[in-house]
């Protein structure tokens, strides 16, 4: 730090410089240099700075070296971190290339790595989100999961990231294919939208528009480097093109929900091939532009004595005139600022408060309770809260799958599955194992359930003495429900949407992404994987079914003797973990039966309405393969009947292998 800036021993090793602005005026505070700086390492080609952290990238020594500063002395904190460029740094966070590094007590340490997106796309990061190029990434616990590929509304094959990409709160910008444009995605609940296509209003072939992109609330800033015109300075002429490649930027801000072009920007001392624009930074009212081979000198800005020395020019929006205030039009007239209310969108960057203007004044009110505000959490008095599940639980973070039966790998599609369609749900917790018969017992003991002994009040055959760790039977759908709702806030049955995600996982346990069309194809028959299950899986009838006329073939397997303790067949969980989602007993949902219909949909349920059927899922000890799909829906009618058909065996009349799993919404 701050070494000799005279010697020109190490050429093209690199350097970074850092700037302050005290009483409006920029002066340089620290010149920084690798620590072991070598000819030809390029260090600077990449900087990223959040608060008082500097990372700098030298990618021909693939390394990446991290500054700190404390007052106004900067030091190098630490140096070597493999890859070198590109880099994006949020707090404690740093991204370099594909790997993830975070700092603890000063020292930093590889913790992740990120797959599916590409780098050279461009990176940028924001708290919890990172931006592979066209790729969004979320952090869940301690680690990163893909949460989706963003794409154009003029296409389905997804957007394809050129090389710059930004990110602010829940707006992130794109320059990108197809259109070489700025696309811009805003993010509404855990959904990204595209909201906008930013193109330069003087737009020409080989401009270079989107050559770098900065975003800061509501201010976009886009670098242009193949730009001709000679203008200069703010709103200039841009007709004349007789200076090649000196390049532009352009200012977008966000009006009355409209993205519109501000300002056209060129430098004060335009000249052809200075490619003014390959950088830019925005935050708050101030914008900087890089042009990396602009030939000035410090004491002649406008003359050609230093080639390709490089500079950075600095403006104010809005003369000084902005508030910073998203819920005004500022702007300057007869030498006053004048602040007009619009009743445009703002954003805190609370993902757990809902935001609007009124009367010049952004209202943040909070979100309701339980609302997904990250892949692991969820709202909790308007903060966002990571779950932390009680034992024997386990947290489903939000995610997307595809919901019902596809014929293309399940060749045993019913009617009351179809048609196939995308679900997104909140994050949720559930059950590990099924209510076992102690757990019933407890609730029954404290008066708030009802004894287990079906509707024609005879006990139920599989909870006998010595039978406390099987699977509660012998439940009504309202007995099952006032088990769940006792347990605490929050506590109830799985929505069917809840229990096929967890039987099943999002897209991107499937080998897919939630916004590729073909997570419908790949999504699991059963909850282990597409295999049928077997004895070996699951606690159930390993043979064909029973019919009203006896049995068609008797192949006893593994459920011929009632439910076995719950986790018995650890092979057949599903992807989160969960025991017996396949077999050992029904497990009410607290969905009403209802026809599916296309057309996507985000935490669905159905429990309301009186209707007689109630849906039960996972098939028991009782069933054949077929009846513990992962997309069976079993409607459960009063006894004896399910599903039109008379029970063969008495006993199972009053429910005798239905069960019940409860759900726990964030508290």
């Amino acid at each position: 730090v701050n070494g000799n800036q005279t010697s020109d021993s190490a050429a093209l090793s690199g350097a970074a410089y850092v700037f302050m602005r005290k009483a409006g005026v920029w002066k340089q505070q620290a010149y920084l240099k690798a620590s072991d700086a070598d000819w030809h390492d390029r260090f600077g080609a990449c900087v990223a700075v959040s608060g008082d952290t500097v990372a700098v990238g030298a990618p021909y020594a693939s390394a990446t070296y991290v500054f700190v500063r404390k007052g106004d002395a900067w030091t190098q904190q630490d140096s070597m971190l493999p890859s070198g460029c590109p880099c994006a740094l949020s707090g404690d966070t740093l991204v370099v290339g594909t790997s993830i590094y975070e700092r603890s007590a000063g020292i930093w340490t590889q913790t992740s790595s990120l797959s599916g997106g590409d780098s050279w796309g461009g990176i940028a990061i924001s708290g919890d989100t990172i931006v592979l190029g066209s790729v969004v990434f979320e952090r869940q616990g301690a680690g990163w999961s893909q949460k989706v590929a963003l794409k154009s509304l003029a296409s389905d094959a997804g957007m394809q990231s050129t090389g710059s990409v930004a990110i602010s709160g829940s707006r992130i910008v794109v320059i990108g294919q197809p259109a070489n444009a700025a696309y811009v995605f805003l993010r509404e609940g855990e959904v990204w939208k595209q909201e906008a296509l930013l193109k330069a209003e003087n737009a020409t072939p080989g401009a270079g528009f989107g050559t770098s992109v900065a975003i800061s609330g509501a201010t976009i800033v886009v670098g242009a480097i193949g730009e001709a015109s000679k203008a200069t300075g703010v709103g200039g002429d841009p007709l004349d093109k007789s200076a090649p490649e000196s390049g532009a930027a352009y200012i977008f801000g966000l009006q009355a929900g409209a993205w519109t072009q501000k300002a056209y920007l060129k430098a004060s001392n335009t000249s052809a091939w200075a490619h003014f624009g390959v950088s830019v930074a925005v935050s708050g009212v101030t914008v900087m532009v890089g042009a990396d081979e602009e030939d000035g000198i410090k004491s002649a800005f406008a003359s050609d004595l230093a080639l390709d020395s490089g500079a950075v020019y600095a403006f104010g929006l809005n003369a000084g005139c902005d508030d910073n205030n998203p819920c005004t039009d500022d702007a300057c007239s007869a030498g006053s600022c004048l602040h007009t209310a619009n009743a445009a969108p703002c954003d805190d960057g609370n993902a757990c408060t809902v935001d609007s203007c009124t009367a010049g004044t952004c209202v943040h009110a909070p979100a309701p309770d339980g609302s997904g505000c990250g892949s692991s959490q969820a709202c909790a008095a308007a903060t966002c809260t990571p779950f932390s599940p009680p034992p024997g639980m386990a947290l489903i973070p939000a995610g997307t799958f595809w919901m019902g039966c596809n014929a293309s790998n399940d060749g045993n599609c019913g009617s009351k599955e179809v048609p196939q369609h995308k679900v997104t749900l909140s994050a949720y917790e559930i059950d590990q194992l099924e209510t076992t018969v102690a757990q019933y017992q407890t609730c029954v003991a404290a008066g708030a359930c009802t004894p287990a002994v079906g509707s024609s009040g005879k006990p139920c055959p599989w909870a006998k003495a010595g039978d406390d760790a099987n699977p509660a039977t012998c439940l009504t759908w309202a007995q099952a429900r006032a088990y769940c709702t006792w347990r605490g806030a929050g506590y109830d049955l799985p929505t069917e949407a809840q229990w096929e995600m967890a039987a099943r996982g999002t897209c991107e346990m499937n080998g897919s992404t939630a916004s590729d069309p073909d997570c419908k194809t790949k999504m699991r028959v059963f909850p282990a994987s597409d295999v049928a299950v077997h004895c070996d899986l699951a606690v159930m009838w390993e043979g064909p079914m029973w019919d009203v006329f006896g049995p068609i073939s008797v192949k006893p397997g593994c459920g011929m003797d009632g439910p076995w303790p719950g986790g018995s067949k650890p092979a057949g969980d599903s992807p989160y973990g969960l025991h017996d989602m396949a077999g050992n007993v029904w497990e009410w949902t607290r969905d009403a039966y209802a026809p599916y219909t296309a057309g996507d949909a985000t935490d669905p349920d159905f429990s309301a309405g009186g209707a007689v059927e109630r849906v039960a899922r996972g098939g028991s000890f009782l069933d054949i393969d077929s009846f513990m799909r992962a997309a069976y829906r079993g409607p459960w009618t009063p006894p004896p009947y399910w599903d039109g058909w008379l029970a063969p065996n008495p006993s199972w009349w009053d429910n005798g292998d239905v069960g019940v799993r409860c759900v726990r919404s964030f508290p």
